[in-house]
């Protein structure tokens, strides 16, 4: 279980897919690397590195 701090986060984590039950790698894409690259920088760069988009825009 994961904890939360508030009810938006309870009803998005709901609709949270585990990877482990996706099935299916950026290495199963034949293809398409500059697709993939601007998929990993988008979604996944700031998932593991939250400290480069702290200053945004978005953040305000």
């Amino acid at each position: 279980d994961v904890a939360t701090e508030n009810e938006f986060e309870k009803r998005l984590l709901a609709d949270v897919i585990p990877p482990s039950d996706i099935g299916v790698t950026f290495d199963d894409i034949g293809a398409l690397e500059n697709v993939k690259d601007t998929l990993k920088e988008l979604v996944m760069l700031p998932l593991r590195r939250p400290e480069l988009f702290c200053k945004g825009q978005l953040t305000k």
